[in-house]
């Protein structure tokens, strides 16, 4: 393996292995056998690997950016066609908010 991995996401630990099965590449934690999906190419695994959520400050500010700019969208539509209903970008806002409930819960 080329690339550095990052501890393991489940247990923490810091050895973990390449596996090769059938033409794909999977990376296994050494101690809690936590792995990846399997992957066309060793360097996916890792990257899939090391690939980690990102924290909850910049989940909710994405969320707000994604909030205010469907809310822009039906703003700039009802301007411009007021008797339009924006029934798609009404239930995004909906599921969008319940969201942002969630992760603030």
């Amino acid at each position: 393996m080329s690339e550095e991995l990052k501890p393991c996401p489940f247990c923490g630990e810091d050895e973990a292995r390449s596996s090769l099965v059938c033409g794909e590449f999977a990376i296994m934690c050494n101690n809690c056998d936590g792995c990846t999906t399997y992957l066309d190419a060793e360097h996916e695994a890792i990257a899939a690997w090391n690939r980690r959520t990102p924290d909850l400050s910049t989940m909710r500010e994405a969320l707000d950016e994604a909030e205010k700019a469907l809310q822009d969208s039906k703003d700039f539509i009802l301007g411009q066609w007021p008797d339009v209903e924006c029934n798609t970008i009404d239930k995004a806002l909906a599921r969008l908010r319940s969201v942002r409930e969630v992760k603030n819960g």
